[in-house]
């Protein structure tokens, strides 16, 4: 039940972006006497936009319970959130309660503010700290020509740059879908909450091998279907690496194997 209600937070956590922003909006323009009917509905969709704000937290909370964010990245976007709500409702009482107009705009432009930082935090959870940067985060690694096998180190040549592309984007220091990080060796071994995610020598039974395997339509398999997903060949190369010890240091000829994946 709790996991449902956390997952109704990408649903609601619009609706007091949308509603308060608007209600900045209405407030500004109503300096003008063209709008200043606008004035009447302003201390209501403050209100609802606080309650929104209040809704968004508490499924927030729910989902952040999930262990799949960073934890520091997290907390800041909680506090933020929280206190988005809490100037929202400070809002809704001052407007009817001060004239001051000069407080009013000075608490209107610290809301946009928090909201604007909130909004970037939780894109920066759910797409990566970069999402706004022009060079895309998820951008192709491209695998480097090896030269000489006997220095190529597997796991570092190939295995490595396969899981940067096509598994980073949930299981990395950002952001640990079922708490499994891939871009740390200890990690890798640890797993995540569904147990070891590799088990050397045994690639049958690594929830990795399995989860790629099952059914694109299967809500368990990896990467989500809307990602890019892992060729015959990349599937193959993991199967290989992971039977033959999921070693991530070995170099030279066992390598010779794995060069045609």
């Amino acid at each position: 039940m709790t996991e449902f209600i956390g997952h109704l937070h990408p649903v609601l956590v619009h609706l007091p972006i949308g509603i308060l922003m608007l209600a900045c909006a209405f407030y500004i323009a109503s300096y003008h006497q063209k709008f200043a009917h606008f004035k009447t509905v302003i201390s209501v969709m403050f209100f609802w936009g606080m309650l929104c704000a209040v809704l968004s937290c508490i499924t927030g909370y729910y989902l952040s319970n999930s262990g799949d964010y960073n934890l520091k990245l997290m907390g800041w976007h909680k506090w933020m959130g929280i206190s988005v709500a809490v100037v929202a409702l400070a809002l809704f009482i001052l407007f009817k309660t001060v004239k001051s107009q000069i407080i009013l705009r000075i608490i209107s432009f610290i809301l946009l503010i928090l909201i604007a930082i909130t909004g970037h935090l939780g894109g920066s959870l759910t797409h990566g700290s970069d999402y706004l940067s022009f060079t895309k985060a998820e951008e192709k690694v491209v695998v480097k020509h090896i030269s000489n096998v006997q220095q190529a180190v597997v796991y570092a040549d190939l295995i490595q740059p396969l899981l940067q592309n096509k598994c980073y984007n949930c299981h990395s220091s950002e952001k640990q879908k079922g708490k499994l990080r891939l871009d740390v060796e200890a990690m890798i071994l640890k797993g995540g909450k569904n147990g070891p995610s590799v088990v050397p020598g045994n690639a049958e039974k690594s929830e990795m091998i399995k989860r790629v395997l099952l059914s694109l339509g299967n809500d368990e398999h990896m990467p989500p279907k809307e990602k890019p997903q892992l060729s015959e060949k990349e599937i193959a190369l993991l199967h290989w690496w992971i039977d033959n010890g999921a070693d991530f240091k070995k170099e030279g000829e066992r390598f010779k194997t794995a060069r045609k994946y």
